[in-house]
């Protein structure tokens, strides 16, 4: 007991280690006022509609109030108008299109589609060339592996959360469970083997005996739990088991990180189209340059074909590559005007909220209770966990059948003793087969105690910024490259359409 008592002490060390790690505390940002923050809600939908409606009605206004000029003139100018003002038009909803596009390549599909159906992916190049499967889904283990690496065992452990289950308090908790646990297995193992004997007691005897029973048990109980709490480490691997949940369910990986970088994905987009409705302005100008008189007079029949599609990669690229600087830097706050506003990555920017997000989502089907107890008892762990939970059950459960045995040796038949082996056995197993019943009970208690959600929530919300940082933007950043490539390519391809549409509509 002494050293089981010292290691208890060093978890109780451990825990306090790890609290006092985490006291980062984001400079509070004083809310906008009310109407600033009303229209900032529906900035991006005011934008789209004050462009594009903006547009229909000048170009209604101006033929409206071009009388000077016949038909043919009138038709002619607003084609052209319709020609210079679709190019900025056409390059927000392409930037638009192509950011979404490839964000949506990030994640799906989930499984692979293409020909043959198992993808051939190059080193070199690390993607499939024979068809699609999302990066996420496709690098489900790589990045479960990483994503559990940063937070399993880095920001919280099992160690601790086992030691915040307290014997006593476990018992007391949950004795009305054990009390009929106790109750049915000596019911059973009696009536079974001396049905006779366990009518003729009178019931103030049995009641006796069921409560000796459960005092046995109880002692029995409280240095196993404590025995159990000291190796969960060597029982349960919770690292392992969340790398292996979210790999063998890539889906589920897929719903995490959209549920949590919701925001982001979306502001991303925004960013996106506003800066391809800006680009397409200069677009414009260029155009209009190309077309003038003087030193700028460059303009040939293929000049569409060559400036609309560099301007559409740089486009393309740029605002991808803009979009993504912007959900991760600058890392630390910069508050400006009165601390009103914050310059900072906007998934940072949020990271009390992201770090919430992140644990439920976590927590929910990975890392509660349920989990943990399937995971040690599924097939392909081996049984290992299991096994030794089974062992020092037994070993327990041995000393409380023979103190209960004991105590019965006045009423029962001298032969008991010699099956006591096999009485063991049936304890042991009635026992097991009875906790199912109750394993509700018994999950909920231990999700409540351990609160690994809060915990987490907590923990992720107070650490540094370039931790938090480095958490999340790793596991993206290795295929960053993908989202700009196709904002790229689409940027020449949308281009060339357009160089086409501006040479041939007349």
């Amino acid at each position: 007991m002494q050293d089981i008592s010292q290691d208890v002490a060093v978890l109780d060390t451990t825990a306090n280690t790890q609290a006092t790690r985490f006291t980062y505390v984001a400079p509070p940002r004083k809310p906008y006022p009310f109407l600033i923050g009303i229209c900032r809600r529906f900035l991006f939908k005011s934008f789209i509609t004050f462009v594009f409606l903006g547009t229909a009605i000048y170009l209604v206004y101006d033929v409206l109030t071009d009388k000077g000029s016949d038909a043919g003139a009138t038709r002619a100018r607003l084609v052209k108008n319709i020609k210079i003002f679709s190019v900025p038009l056409v390059s927000l909803l392409f930037t638009w299109f192509h950011v979404w596009l490839a964000l949506q390549m990030m994640f799906y599909p989930i499984e692979f589609y293409g020909c043959p159906s198992r993808p051939i992916v190059p080193v070199w190049l690390d993607l499939p060339i024979n068809g699609w499967q999302g990066i996420v889904p496709r690098k489900a283990g790589l990045m479960a592996q990483r994503c559990c690496d940063k937070m399993i065992g880095n920001i919280v452990t099992i160690e601790e959360f086992a030691n915040r289950v307290h014997p006593a308090h476990f018992w007391d908790q949950l004795q009305d469970m054990f009390g009929k646990i106790c109750s049915e297995v000596l019911n059973k193992v009696i009536v079974t083997r001396w049905p006779a004997l366990w009518a003729a007691l009178p019931n103030k005897v049995k009641e006796e005996l069921q409560l000796k029973v459960f005092e046995e048990t109880r002692n029995s109980f409280l240095p196993a739990l404590v025995e159990l709490k000291v190796n969960i480490n060597s029982i349960l691997d919770i690292r392992a088991m969340a790398t292996e949940a979210l790999t063998n369910d890539p889906a589920l990986m897929v719903n995490i990180f959209r549920e949590v970088a919701t925001r982001e994905l979306l502001f991303i987009t925004h960013v996106a189209a506003v800066m391809g409705f800006i680009l397409g302005l200069v677009q414009v100008g260029l155009y209009l340059a190309f077309q003038t008189g003087g030193i700028m007079d460059l303009h040939f029949k293929y000049t569409d074909y060559v400036m609309l599609p560099v301007s559409g990669l740089l486009i393309g690229f740029g605002t991808n590559w803009l979009a993504l600087k912007m959900t991760f830097s600058p890392i630390w706050p910069h508050m400006m005007c009165g601390n009103y506003i914050n310059i900072q990555g906007v998934f940072l920017k949020r990271q009390k909220e992201a770090a919430d997000q992140m644990a439920t989502a976590i927590c929910k089907k990975v890392i509660d209770a349920r989990a943990m107890v399937n995971y040690m008892i599924k097939e392909n762990n081996s049984g290992a966990g299991m096994d030794k939970v089974l062992e020092i059950y037994r070993r327990h459960i041995d000393e409380a059948v023979d103190k209960s045995i004991g105590r019965l040796s006045g009423v029962c038949p001298g032969f008991v003793k010699e099956e006591m082996e096999r009485l063991k056995t049936d304890v042991v197993e009635m026992s097991l087969d009875m906790i199912p019943t109750y394993s509700k009970d018994i999950e909920r208690y231990m999700d409540e105690t351990m609160d690994v959600q809060q915990t987490l929530s907590s923990r992720l919300a107070r650490v540094t910024p370039p931790e938090f940082e480095d958490i999340i933007h790793p596991i993206f950043q290795q295929d960053e490259w993908i989202l700009l490539f196709v904002g790229g390519f689409l940027g020449v391809v949308i281009g060339l359409l357009q160089a086409y549409a501006l040479q041939n509509i007349h």
